[in-house]
Parts: C-alpha cells; sequence; structure tokens
C-alpha cells in the first residue's frame, strides 16, 4: 500500500492506471473465454439426444442377443465345471522361454481324460526341450507328440477331478 501512495505522489498516476488497464484487459479476456466455453457447451448439450444413442444400443443388444446369451451360458457352464483355466494357462506360461510360441491352446473336457491340448513351435530345439522339461516337472503325466509344424502336449485332468 506505502508503494502505491509514494508512486501516486511522485507522479506515478500514469503508472498505476497502466497496470490497472492491463489487469482489467487480462480479466476481460479471462471472463470471455470462460463465457465461450459455456456457450459452446450449452450449444452441443442442446443438439444431444440420448434416446437415439439409447436406442442404437438397444437395438444393437437385441441383434446379438443369441450370442451374448450363449456366451453368459459358456461362462456359467465354466463356472460349474471349474476347469482351472488359470491354473492350466499359468503351467503352460509361466516357464515358457521367448524362443517358444504357443500355436494352439485348448483347454476343456474332452471326454478322453484329456484336460489340456496345446501345440507348440520353435526354430530352437534346445529351447523347446528346456520348456518341455519343465512342462514334466508341472504336469507329471504330460503325453508329446511330434507334428509338422511343432509338438502336441497333450496333459491329462488332474487326479481327483470329476467331470459333470
Amino acid at each position: 500500500m506505502n508503494n502505491v501512495r509514494e508512486g501516486l505522489l511522485h507522479g506515478g498516476w500514469r503508472n498505476f492506471l497502466g497496470s490497472f488497464c492491463t489487469r482489467k484487459r487480462v480479466l476481460i479476456g479471462i471472463l470471455g473465454v470462460e463465457m465461450l466455453g459455456i456457450a459452446l457447451g450449452y450449444l452441443l448439450m442442446k443438439g444431444y439426444e440420448p434416446g437415439s444413442v439409447l436406442a442404437a444400443d438397444y437395438e444393437a443388444v437385441i441383434e446379438n442377443q443369441g450370442m451374448v446369451r450363449t456366451e453368459l451360458d459358456r461362462i456359467e457352464a465354466a463356472r460349474a465345471e471349474d476347469l482351472h483355466m488359470l491354473e492350466a494357462l499359468t503351467g503352460l506360461m509361466s516357464a515358457m522361454p521367448e524362443q517358444v510360441k504357443l500355436r494352439e491352446i485348448t483347454i476343456g473336457d474332452f471326454h478322453n481324460g484329456d484336460w489340456i491340448v496345446a501345440e507348440a513351435v520353435s526354430d530352437d530345439r534346445a529351447a523347446m526341450e528346456n520348456y518341455l522339461g519343465t512342462l514334466r516337472q508341472s504336469f507329471e503325466e504330460m503325453r508329446i507328440a511330434d507334428t509338422e509344424a511343432g509338438v502336441r502336449i497333450t496333459v491329462p485332468m488332474p487326479e481327483g477331478y470329476i467331470w459333470h
């Protein structure tokens, strides 16, 4: 406050008014941008029709209702059967080296006692052998068969599991 008085006493009216006008312009600019944003938001919301969006979503659900019902039934069946999918995938993937790739994985009830059927491929034979050795530690009764593309790995369901 003393600086303002001293500035005014020493002929600083022009400086004081100049800084006041600059602040006023900045404030007016900020308020103008805010009002423009509000007006733009209003115009965008005025044209928004939630009914049409909801109608389009409802039509999509009705069109795909059969597929959605099928997926929900599969999820419910998997929950009832509890095929231990996470354990199977963890066992297959945790020891897999970078050189080995799984082309196909099937986990489920094959009605012959099998639980996992997977096909592994690799250009590096040593990496494949190391991977299969690690899998043998996790899945004791694993069967391995060579295929044209790679190796077919078949794992029977763990003992004590009863198929529903």
